[in-house]
C-alpha cells in the first residue's frame, strides 16, 4: 500500500513537471525559425530531403565541410539526425522542432527528478530540484531555439549513463557511489546550464 502512495505521489509530481513545462515553452510553439534554426536546419543541405547520411560524419552542425576554412567545427552528427528525421516526419514546420525541443528538457528534468530521488532518497527535494531546473531561465534559450537542442540531448545522455551506472554499481560501492553521486549530480546541473 504505501508503495503505491508513492508511486501516486511521484506520478502527480511528473505531471505538473510536464505541466509546468508546457505553460513555460508554449508560446514558442508559434515562433518562426529563430538566426540559427534558421541556417541549421532550414538551410541545411544536410537536413534536406535526399541527403546523404554519411555526409553528417564530414559536415558542421551548418552543413559545411569540417576541413573548410570557414567551418564552425561544431561536430554534432546526432543533431543533424534529429534534425533530419523531424524534417521528414514533420517537414519544415517550426513548431514540430519546438515541441521536440521541449520534450528533451522534459525528458532531462525527469531523469534529474529520478537521479535526485535515488542519491537524496527524498521526492519532495528531489521535485523542488527539478522545479528550479524546469523554470531557470537560463534554459530558455536552449528549449526555444531548436539548435540548441544538443544542450539537453547531452544532459540526457549523461544521466541515463549515470543512472546505467548507478544500478550496476550500487550493490557493490555504496560508499563510493555517494561521492560518485555528488559529483556527478553537480557535472550534470553545471553541464547542462552551460
Amino acid at each position: 500500500m504505501l508503495k503505491k502512495i508513492y508511486f501516486i505521489i511521484l506520478l502527480i509530481q511528473i505531471v505538473l513537471l510536464s505541466y509546468i513545462c508546457y505553460i513555460i515553452y508554449n508560446n514558442s510553439l508559434s515562433n518562426d525559425w529563430a538566426f540559427d534554426d534558421y541556417l541549421a536546419i532550414y538551410n541545411n543541405k544536410d537536413v534536406a530531403e535526399g541527403a546523404n547520411y554519411i555526409n553528417l560524419w564530414r559536415n558542421d552542425i551548418w552543413g559545411k565541410s569540417l576541413l573548410a576554412h570557414d567551418s564552425h567545427r561544431s561536430f554534432r552528427p546526432l543533431l543533424v539526425i534529429v534534425f533530419k528525421w523531424l524534417r521528414s516526419l514533420y517537414g519544415l514546420t517550426p513548431s514540430a522542432f519546438r515541441i521536440a525541443s521541449i520534450c528533451s528538457h522534459l525528458v532531462t528534468t525527469i531523469l534529474l527528478y529520478y537521479v535526485g530521488f535515488i542519491v537524496i532518497g527524498s521526492s519532495t527535494i528531489s521535485f523542488g530540484a527539478c522545479m528550479l531546473f524546469i523554470t531557470h531561465p537560463v534554459h530558455v534559450e536552449s528549449v526555444s531555439a531548436v539548435v540548441n537542442m544538443a544542450e539537453p540531448m547531452c544532459a540526457i545522455f549523461i544521466l541515463s549513463a549515470y543512472i546505467m551506472y548507478r544500478k550496476s554499481t550500487y550493490k557493490f560501492h555504496a560508499i563510493e557511489l555517494q561521492l560518485d553521486t555528488y559529483s556527478g549530480m553537480l557535472f550534470t546541473i553545471i553541464q547542462t546550464s552551460i
